[in-house]
């Protein structure tokens, strides 16, 4: 009985296995797809600026954020070290705040202090702020990048713009504590939050991306968002956790300098919660009374399974169809070609099919042949002809799609945990 749980357990790690293979194999085609696109970006080449311009977003938003995600699982600590973490892992913004009080009282205490609830981050909205930046229109309520801390994104966002320019903006993210969650020394707190100002646009140190820049000075920031939330709600109280991070200075995920003192500011903002005091007078040590008992010590880093009940991004479905549209592009072609491309649109849109339905050996199946179409066009691709480079990007980009961990949490969906509630009465006889 000890050895069958054993093979089991073992083929989920070698499942495990091939989906760290391909997402490392994603990032070497795609750093030699880019390779391939810069080469023909040389003055001089047809088509040789739009060729840097493919050459800069495959890079920027494609290799260095993979690249990133891989690196930062191995070396960024999975548990709460009052940092933030963006999409690719990367320590993003420092949390600055912390908050006792229901969701309702958070919402309305910074809405009397005048601040705007952020839209939710879609494709629509990126590409209204992307619109509203370079044309300098006003947009109060603009989506922010989503950062992540207990291994989810921010519950909400809010910010107050500046000027009618979203270019720059006071904004703050906040997030709710697990379930019996406690800071550091026993400190129980419903929300942590992120504020910031975002200065100006520019482009990201470590992918290149197009990005809101940060001012370095995020003390001043949490101090104004205190600020305004007293002017706006008198009532809410206010104690600091002195020095609960000594005093430092770092980068965040886009690359920009920070700076802060370290205290933590802990606000109640519901009025029958007991006041959160700090007493200064002893060598300036607070002295916190909390609102609630001190939960136990559980890791903060839960890693949350959301994105796998979630279908994977649409990026797998638009590739796929641009992958069948290809073929499609060949039936003009002679009867082999034909019977070749047919062939090729029957497999991926049934591939496509199985992986929607979480059949993991179709996305392993089709993993495996996209990577082997990839290899050959990008080998092809050495030719001065543009054909190859231009399915060589087609397979490329689904490979790195398929590879991604909202891909692999879908077709892993539930299996697991079905497999150990098999087991479960085993164990007991």
């Amino acid at each position: 009985m000890q050895r069958s749980e054993k093979v089991r357990t073992r083929k989920w790690q070698i499942y495990d296995v091939i989906a760290s293979f391909f997402a490392g194999l994603a990032v070497v085609l795609v750093f030699w797809f880019s390779i391939l696109v810069l080469d023909r970006g040389i003055p001089g080449e047809r088509l040789w600026l739009l060729n840097l311009v493919i050459f800069w977003a495959v890079v920027a938003y494609l290799a260095f954020p993979r690249l990133h995600q891989i690196v930062s699982t191995i070396y960024v600590p999975n548990y709460f070290i009052g940092r933030t973490r963006t999409a690719e892992g990367i320590l993003g913004d420092p949390v600055n705040l912390a908050f006792n009080g229901d969701e309702s009282d958070m919402h309305e205490v910074m809405r009397q202090a005048g601040w705007v609830q952020a839209d939710p981050l879609t494709a629509r909205t990126a590409w209204n702020i992307v619109v509203a930046s370079v044309l300098r229109k006003s947009y109060p309520s603009a989506p922010v990048s989503h950062l992540y801390l207990f291994g989810r994104q921010e519950d909400f966002a809010y910010e107050r713009e500046v000027n009618g320019n979203p270019a720059r903006r006071h904004h703050v993210r906040f997030w709710k504590t697990p379930e019996g969650w406690s800071l550091p020394g026993g400190i129980a707190v419903d929300w942590l939050a992120a504020a910031t100002y975002d200065r100006s646009v520019g482009l990201s140190l470590f992918t290149g991306q197009v990005t809101h820049k940060i001012d370095a000075h995020i003390d001043l920031e949490r101090d104004y968002l205190i600020g305004t939330i007293l002017y706006g709600s008198p009532g809410v109280r206010v104690g600091v956790i002195d020095r609960y991070f000594n005093a430092y200075h770092s980068r965040n995920g886009g690359g920009d300098t920070i700076r802060t003192d370290g205290d933590l500011p802990v606000l109640s903002v519901t009025e029958d919660r007991q006041e959160i005091a700090a007493d200064r007078a002893h060598g300036g040590e607070s002295v916190q009374e909390q609102a609630k008992p001190a939960g136990t010590d559980v890791q903060t880093e839960t890693q949350t399974r959301a994105k796998g009940r979630e279908l994977p991004q649409a990026l797998i479905w638009f590739v796929g169809l641009l992958t069948i549209a290809r073929e499609l592009s060949n039936i003009a072609m002679d009867d082999f070609i034909f019977a070749s491309a047919s062939l090729s649109i029957l497999v991926n849109v049934g591939l496509l099919a199985l992986i929607a339905l979480r059949q993991r050996w179709a996305w392993v199946a089709m993993l495996v042949i996209q990577s082997v179409a990839a290899i050959t066009f990008l080998i092809l691709a050495f030719s001065e002809e543009q054909w190859p480079l231009l399915d060589a990007g087609f397979s490329v980009l689904l490979v790195f799609a398929l590879s991604a961990t909202s891909v692999r949490l879908w077709v892993s969906q539930g299996r697991k945990e079905r497999y150990f509630r098999r087991l479960w009465p085993r164990r007991r006889r």
